[in-house]
């Protein structure tokens, strides 16, 4: 994260006194804001300026299972839990999902 200080952090800080001073609904109308972003960024604001700057919203926790996780043949990908036995679908050795094919 760099350590400049944006406009549009000095913006927030700007809302965020005059929300301080003159309430939420009121600092909404004259900035055009909704009264939820504003309650957004006064729950981050500590104070500094530092505190308004835009943060990642990438995901901190891995999207994949971790190593050594024991994948068996009927388990869901997606929850995790047990498909029916007379389930349509099947898992392939890849671990994807995929339509189980009858013989006829």
């Amino acid at each position: 994260m760099s350590n400049s200080i944006t406009q549009d952090m000095r913006y927030r800080q700007s809302l965020m006194h005059y929300a301080e001073k003159y309430g939420v609904s009121r600092a909404s109308r004259k900035y055009n804001k909704s009264r939820s972003y504003i309650y957004f960024w006064k729950i981050r604001w500590d104070g500094s300026v530092e505190s308004l700057a835009c943060r990642s919203r990438r995901p901190t926790m891995a999207l994949t299972l971790p190593t050594g996780f024991p994948i068996q043949n009927e388990m869901s990908p997606r929850s995790l839990k047990p498909l029916p036995k007379n389930s349509a679908y099947a898992i392939s050795s890849s671990g994807r999902t995929h339509h189980a094919t009858t013989a006829k």
